[in-house]
């Protein structure tokens, strides 16, 4: 449903350009602390390989999980004991 004026993505720009900003120097803060003033203690603790390959396994994972048969055989179990219960408060005088 289109409710009114669309609006172009120059305007959007000009309306958050001062989100854009913090969110720039937040980012760049602690790059520019590591990289160029030494502060090593700011980085992730972990292996050796990039992490981003392990976010896009963890992000990935419920995908894979819900189209699983064991997904499917816990809401099957869950949505029975909800009928169970709503058939009982039905059956309450």
């Amino acid at each position: 449903m289109h409710l009114g004026k669309s609006y172009k993505i120059s305007e959007f720009t000009v309306w958050s350009r001062r989100q854009l900003y913090a969110s720039l120097a937040c980012g760049s803060l602690p790059v520019i602390l590591y990289q160029f003033l030494g502060l090593k203690w700011l980085s992730i603790p972990g292996s050796r390989r990039p992490q981003g390959n392990s976010i896009i396994q963890n992000a990935g994972s419920p995908v894979l999980y819900m189209n699983s048969p064991q997904f499917q055989a816990y809401w099957d179990k869950v949505a029975g004991k909800f009928a169970t219960a709503v058939r009982k408060i039905g059956k309450v005088e």
